[in-house]
Order: structure tokens, then C-alpha cells, then sequence
């Protein structure tokens, strides 16, 4: 009887210890799926920044771009073990450069002889600069995926860098490769200090809004349309083959208009 009561005990005090785990794993699901939908809405800006000037540090989609960038390469990043038990701080450029030196042609060795970056957190920031002149940070990700062992050494589970969104960003980094970016290296006061450590995303919610703004608007005018044409067929009106066609244009235009709206908010 007495084991019996201890494993009934047992079993009802793992059942909140389960319950906790699974609701962790879910939130920790959910920060990652908003890093990279966040991310995504950040490349688009790029692209389409890049369409009209070019894009350096004094760019605000380019700051908010490196300042998600360097949430997803830390995200859950391990500490470097002592022999005192104690774990020392790690910065993501610690892992690309052992992850990335066997990129052919790669820029890992002068990044970290650098003499304008002087520390681990500089050199990354370094590193992103560089790779996006280069158009080659997709690459550079790719090869950062590659060694699951390397990962699990320097990533905890649950990480951004060891989850399906990362087999999903390096598919919109490729996207980087049509944006010209132009940074200066020497004596970059952004590799120190860094830019903001906060993402903002004030942008994106300005953009959600004027697009639900501009379906709204549409919406009303395909109604204010289409209870023009009821009237005028309640009348007896008909309509000649140019109005016909004006409204089909006006229909499918709308249409078309909503479509892309929608789109975009996903």
C-alpha cells in the first residue's frame, strides 16, 4: 500500500511538471516564429529602401536588420565552460568563426585580425557588414547550419539556430543578395557601441495599419459600386458595352489590389 501511495504521488506531481514543459516549448515556438516573421518584414523594407538610396549604418531598416540579426545568432547561446565550473560569456561571432572557415574565400581571417574590432561582439557586427557588401550572407548561414554537432555544442535546445525557422531564413536571406549595401569599416563607431539592442517595430505596425486602411477604403468603393449598378438595374437602366467594361476593370482591379494587401500582412 505504502508504494502504491508513493507512486500515485509521484505520477500526480509529474503531471505539473509536464504541463509546464510543454507550455515553455510552446512560447519558446512562438518567440521564434516572431523573430522570423519580423525578420522577413525587415528584408522586405531593405529591398525596397534599396530601390531609391543606398543603404548604410545611417539607415534605420539597416539597424533594425542587424539588431535581429544579432537576436537569432544569440538566441540561446551557450556559454563557453571553465574549468571551475563557471561558464564565460559567448558572443555569435565565437561560433561563425569556427563554423564558417571553411567557406571558400571567406573573410573570417582578416575579421578577426581586424584592428578596428577589438573584441567578439565588434567582430560580429564586423562580420554582417561585410558579408552583406559581399552579398554572401545567405552563403555564409548555409554553412552555419551545416554541422548539427557544432550547433548542439554552442546552441541549447530549443535555440533559434537548431529550429525549422532557420531552414526558412537562410531561403529569405538570398533575397539580401539583390540590396547593395555600402559600409565603412575604419573607425566605425557602430562596431563598439552597436546599434540599438531593442527591435523596433513601430514600422511594421504602421505598415499593417495603412494596409488594412487601404482595404477598408477599397471595400467601400466596390460596394458604393456595386449599389450603383443595382440601382440603375431596378430603374431599367441599360448600360452601354464601355460601362461594362469599366466595371469589370473596376472589379478585377480591386480585387487584385486586396489580394496584394493581404499578402503583404502575412
Amino acid at each position: 500500500m505504502l508504494k502504491r501511495f508513493i507512486n500515485a504521488q509521484s505520477e500526480s506531481s509529474n503531471v505539473p511538471r509536464n504541463r509546464k514543459s510543454e507550455e515553455i516549448r510552446k512560447q519558446m515556438t512562438r518567440h521564434r516564429r516572431n523573430l522570423l516573421s519580423i525578420c522577413r518584414l525587415t528584408i522586405q523594407s531593405l529591398k525596397e529602401k534599396s530601390l531609391y538610396n543606398c543603404i548604410d549604418d545611417s539607415s534605420e531598416e539597416f539597424q533594425n536588420f542587424a539588431t535581429i540579426l544579432e537576436h537569432l545568432l544569440s538566441h540561446r547561446l551557450k556559454g563557453e565552460p571553465t574549468w571551475f565550473r563557471f561558464e564565460e560569456s559567448r558572443e555569435f561571432w565565437d561560433f561563425v568563426y569556427v563554423a564558417c572557415r571553411n567557406v571558400p574565400n571567406n573573410c573570417i581571417t582578416s575579421i578577426h585580425v581586424m584592428e578596428d574590432a577589438n573584441n567578439s561582439r565588434s567582430k560580429g557586427r564586423a562580420w554582417i557588414r561585410t558579408v552583406l557588401m559581399e552579398k554572401r550572407l545567405g552563403e555564409y548561414f548555409n554553412e552555419c547550419l551545416r554541422d548539427e554537432k557544432l550547433l548542439k555544442i554552442f546552441y541549447g535546445e530549443g535555440s533559434f539556430m537548431r529550429s525549422e525557422e532557420a531552414n526558412l531564413l537562410r531561403e529569405y536571406l538570398q533575397d539580401l543578395n539583390l540590396v547593395d549595401f555600402s559600409f565603412c569599416l575604419k573607425e566605425n563607431g557602430n562596431l563598439q557601441t552597436g546599434v540599438a539592442r531593442v527591435i523596433d517595430y513601430t514600422p511594421y505596425l504602421s505598415c499593417s495599419e495603412r494596409l488594412s486602411g487601404t482595404m477598408q477604403q477599397r471595400a467601400m468603393d466596390v460596394d458604393t459600386n456595386l449599389l450603383a449598378v443595382q440601382e440603375e438595374e431596378e430603374h431599367g437602366g441599360e448600360q452601354t458595352i464601355e460601362q461594362q467594361l469599366q466595371q469589370l476593370k473596376f472589379k478585377y482591379n480591386s480585387v487584385c489590389e486586396q489580394k496584394v494587401c493581404i499578402l503583404s500582412i502575412k
